[in-house]
């Protein structure tokens, strides 16, 4: 479910890091990769292996545009 979009892992972690980072050069540009899709996204349902259920692109693209979007509005535009 869309609904499981989760930036716990980034706000205890990432942000904090990219907070200090941006305050020694607030140049700083950030690009951004996905290492896999969500786990409920998956046909295996983990997070190593398997591949994006076909049913799940439209849902996938959507989940990597709100992540773009709330880090942006964080502070923090991915390039």
């Amino acid at each position: 479910p869309e609904s499981c979009f989760d930036m716990s892992r980034e706000n205890a972690v990432l942000l904090p890091v990219l907070r200090s980072a941006k305050a020694r050069n607030p140049a700083l540009t950030l690009v951004a990769s996905p290492w896999t899709a969500p786990e409920w996204m998956k046909e295996n349902g983990k997070a190593n292996g398997g591949r994006l259920s076909p049913s799940r692109h439209n849902a996938y693209a959507r989940y990597l545009m709100q992540y773009l979007s709330t880090m942006e509005e964080m502070g923090f535009p991915i390039s």
